[in-house]
C-alpha cells in the first residue's frame, strides 16, 4: 500500500498479517511488516489484519501484536476503508 500524506510526504505499507510467525516456530520470528516514510525505514511488530470475509468493502482495522516488549515503539494501528472494488 502507498500513498501521498496530506503534507506531501510519501506513505508505503507491507503488512504479511503475521505470516511469518505461522512459518517458523521461534518465539520471536523475522516478519516483513514495517512502514516507509519519505524513503525512511521503521520495523513493525508482527501484525493481524481484522476484516469482514462477507464485505470486502467494508473498513478494516491492521494492528501489530507487540510479542517483544523491548520494542514497545514498534507498535502500529491503521484503519482503513477501500475506496474502490475492483470485482
Amino acid at each position: 500500500m502507498q500513498t501521498i500524506l496530506p503534507d506531501g510526504r510519501r506513505f508505503a505499507a507491507n503488512f504479511g498479517d503475521g505470516i511469518a510467525r505461522e512459518l517458523n516456530d521461534r518465539k520471536y520470528s523475522a516478519s516483513e511488516d514495517c512502514l516507509w516514510v519519505d524513503g525512511k525505514h521503521f520495523k513493525l511488530d508482527t501484525t493481524r489484519l481484522v476484516y469482514d470475509q462477507n464485505d470486502f468493502m467494508a473498513p478494516k482495522r491492521l494492528y501489530t501484536i507487540s510479542e517483544d516488549k523491548r520494542f514497545n515503539s514498534r507498535n502500529c494501528t491503521l484503519d482503513f476503508t477501500p475506496v474502490y472494488d475492483l470485482y
